[in-house]
């Protein structure tokens, strides 16, 4: 029953993340509702596949690596 409870909330994690990180990404309200819950069945693929568009997108913009977890150039 423990294993039950702990394995849903490791799933409802990932798919919060999962809609942040597409909110952070610029997608729609429906999109973000749909990847949540497409989260809550593939939460790790989900996460990899939209973490690799985080970094791809920041490239583009040519922000470093850094600075996606928030430390400034000036801390390192």
């Amino acid at each position: 029953m423990n294993e039950i409870l702990v394995s849903g909330s490791l799933m409802f994690l990932f798919g919060i993340v999962a809609a942040k990180w597409a909110m952070e990404l610029g997608y729609s309200q429906l999109l973000q509702l749909a990847l949540f819950c497409v989260a809550l069945i593939f939460g790790p693929l989900v996460l990899l596949i939209l973490y690799l568009r985080l970094i791809y997108k920041r490239n583009a913009r040519g922000a470093s690596g850094a600075q996606m977890i928030g430390i400034a150039r000036s801390e390192l």
